[in-house]
């Protein structure tokens, strides 16, 4: 059996780490973004609780399946750098969208920030969790990707 233990809560992220097993995960929460300043604020308390928690000894599951969507260039660039940073260095990684073209999205974005060989995309948290929990081995491509 699951059990969480509430780790932040703002007011745009809930990190909670998961038992058993060393699963760490972030719930972003439906309100919006309106600026860079915005951004940063909300995600740098997220990326140093990420750094000071051991991001190697982790695995990470982000649910951004209640965020407000966009795609609009700027919002794209504001978060670009807190995007790319959230999934790297942990032993797995998994992000997990509402909708079909979500996934798509996503896709198209861990292409550009290159970490599509080392996230995985899920439209169902059950699905994302058991990959996060799993002790089966990740391909070797998605290893040597994580090396780099």
């Amino acid at each position: 059996m699951r059990s969480e233990r509430t780790l932040l809560d703002s007011e745009h992220y809930r990190i909670t780490a998961s038992s058993p097993g060393p699963v760490l995960v972030i719930t972003r929460k439906p309100r919006a973004f309106s600026t860079k300043a915005e951004v940063d604020e909300a995600c740098d308390p997220v990326q140093a609780l990420l750094d000071n928690a051991g991001r190697a000894r982790h695995r990470i599951v982000v649910d951004s399946r209640r965020a407000v969507g966009r795609n609009d260039p700027d919002y794209e660039t504001w978060f670009a750098h807190h995007r790319r940073r959230m999934v790297l260095g942990f032993q797995r990684a998994a992000l997990v969208v509402a909708t079909p073209v979500g996934m798509l999205h996503v896709q198209r974005l861990l292409r550009q920030d290159a970490t599509a060989d080392t996230v995985r995309v899920f439209t169902e948290l059950e699905d994302a969790m058991q990959y996060a929990e799993s002790t089966a081995p990740i391909s070797a491509r998605v290893e040597a990707a994580a090396k780099k």
